[in-house]
Order: structure tokens, then C-alpha cells, then sequence
């Protein structure tokens, strides 16, 4: 059986010390991978609801222009009629 020196051990300890480090920094990394891709899908995803936010508002701003004209157009035909029925 090989015998191993006080420095032989202190190196083959400090190797699988090395190892384990880079393991755990390997990990990290990967986890941090994880944690970039789902923050980039959050922010596409938030992107997608601000698009959506930005053109429900223009519909609901066309929907009251239009309903305003609506709105407009009763109160003149009212008027008219109002206007007919004095006479």
C-alpha cells in the first residue's frame, strides 16, 4: 500500500477541496442561469400585458369618443323633438 506523505495528504486535500469549490460554483452558476431565463420570460411577459394595457386603452378611448357622439346625437334628436312638440 502506497503510503503518503503530510504533504501528499495536505495536496490531495486541498484537490478535493479545489473540486468541490468549483462544484459548488458550477452549481451556482447554473442556477443563476435559471434564475436570468425566467427573469427575461417575466419581462417579455410584462412587455406583452403593457402592449396589451396600451391598446385596451386606445379601444376604450375610441369607444368614448364614440359614445360621446352617440350621447351628442340623442340630445340634438331630443332637442328637435322638444323643439316640434312647443309647436
Amino acid at each position: 500500500m502506497l503510503k503518503l506523505d503530510n504533504h501528499d495528504r495536505e495536496r490531495l486535500e486541498t484537490t478535493k477541496k479545489i473540486i468541490d469549490v468549483q462544484s459548488r460554483i458550477d452549481m451556482a452558476a447554473q442556477e443563476e442561469h435559471g434564475i436570468n431565463k425566467i427573469n427575461t420570460d417575466l419581462e417579455n411577459h410584462i412587455r406583452g400585458l403593457q402592449n396589451e394595457r396600451i391598446n385596451l386603452l386606445k379601444d376604450l378611448e375610441k369607444l368614448t369618443v364614440s359614445n360621446d357622439e352617440f350621447v351628442r346625437g340623442v340630445g340634438v334628436q331630443r332637442r328637435n323633438v322638444d323643439h316640434q312638440n312647443d309647436w
